[in-house]
């Protein structure tokens, strides 16, 4: 007999996860920024202050699993000249997500 499935193809009961359209990089960004109370879209001059650095990961990782975007790609977007970064900052956040952690935003230091 053969197994039931669901309406995506998937195992009955359950729904593939597909994509409902593109998502645009600058969405992203705007959408994080929105959420952690960087009103200033993630600027550079942002730097090093941990909240900044949590926030760009955060969009790295959402860039990586909603977009077709490359680390190279990504890296270019943010104004990165290296990629390794962009790499490193990734594997942080997936790191802490395989680990339930959960990803926390420190406060803004304004």
């Amino acid at each position: 007999m053969a197994e039931r499935t669901g309406g995506y193809g998937g195992p009955a009961g359950q729904v593939a996860q597909t994509p409902r359209g593109v998502i645009r990089f600058e969405t992203i960004i705007a959408g994080v920024a929105e959420e952690v109370g960087l009103g200033r879209a993630l600027a550079p001059a942002d730097g090093r202050h941990q909240h900044a650095v949590v926030a760009r990961a955060l969009v790295i990782h959402l860039a990586r699993r909603m977009t077709g975007m490359s680390y190279p790609e990504i890296a270019g977007a943010m104004g990165r000249r290296n990629h390794s970064t962009v790499i490193t900052a990734a594997q942080r956040i997936e790191k802490q997500l395989v680990e339930a952690r959960g990803v926390t935003v420190p406060a803004t230091m304004e």
